[in-house]
């Protein structure tokens, strides 16, 4: 399975901003929003949670087998403690190709 990392036209890792874990991540299969969300440094942050599904599957060009593939974005989330002791969280994102072709 190919896996490409998101971020500006799919190159790297994304981290954005966001304020809470979405309470639906814990039921599998479920059909999540995407979050956002990096904290500000110093931090000191827990180990990341498993990869879930968030938005809808895309379409994109597949830059390793040069033609059109399916893709679904990917995401994880980690608890940080900033050094005023509130609480943060970070999520990471990519897209993982489902199939070759868009159905």
């Amino acid at each position: 399975m190919k896996r490409l990392i998101v971020a500006v036209l799919f190159c790297g890792v994304t981290l954005l901003s966001a304020a809470s874990v979405p309470a639906a991540i814990a039921y599998d299969g479920l059909q999540l929003s995407c979050n956002s969300g990096t904290c500000p440094e110093p931090k000191s942050c827990g180990s990341w949670s498993g990869w879930y599904a968030c938005d809808g599957e895309f379409c994109e060009e597949d830059p390793c087998a040069a033609g059109i593939a399916t893709f679904q974005t990917m995401e994880r989330f980690r608890s940080c403690t900033l050094a005023d002791t509130s609480s943060c969280v970070e999520y990471e994102h990519y897209a993982d190709m489902r199939h070759c072709g868009c159905f």
